[in-house]
């Protein structure tokens, strides 16, 4: 079974600093991780057109929806900014046909001194590979249908932050 992971690899500040191609130094950690999925279990990753902003702006949705509709995989992994999951995840829903689809909160950029990102894309790694077709959101070891996630306001994003509906 092979993954696509779409990511539009982007730090909150807008620094597109690409680590992939400075070795040794500096290294990626997070991207690390996922190439070392790539070589054990066929992960392909894909970087996505993004218009530079923390926020994905309705026609980066539909260039997603898309990019998931084309990709041959039939199960496939959105690195995503927290604040707007539910936004992209609709559009998803109403736009891709017959693949399973999980968002994770993570950044490629992000270290992983934090580590949610880490943890959250380890999840959706199975997450992906056990959900029927449809779009799901994976948080902080949950996954959940998209529509059935809720993003608290003011939330730090931990567990009790967050609500199944």
């Amino acid at each position: 079974m092979s993954i696509r992971i779409f990511t539009k690899d982007e730090t909150p500040t807008g620094d597109h600093n690409d680590m992939k191609h400075k070795p040794g130094i500096n290294r990626n950690p997070v991207l690390q991780l996922l190439e070392k999925s790539a070589k054990i279990n066929g992960v392909k990753i894909t970087k996505l057109a993004s218009t530079g902003v923390l926020e994905l702006t309705h026609h980066e949705r539909e260039l997603m929806s898309i990019a998931c509709n084309r990709a041959d995989e039939q199960k496939i992994i959105i690195l995503h900014e927290a604040s707007t999951l539910t936004e992209t995840a609709k559009v998803l829903a109403e736009k891709v046909v017959d693949k399973t689809v999980v968002l994770c909160q993570a950044f490629l950029n992000h270290s992983l001194s934090n580590p949610d990102n880490a943890f959250n894309i380890g999840c959706a790694l199975a997450f992906v590979q056990s959900m029927p077709p449809g779009v799901y959101i994976a948080i902080h070891g949950m996954c959940v249908p998209w529509n059935q996630f809720s993003l608290r306001e003011n939330s730090r994003l931990f567990p009790s932050d967050y609500s199944v509906n």
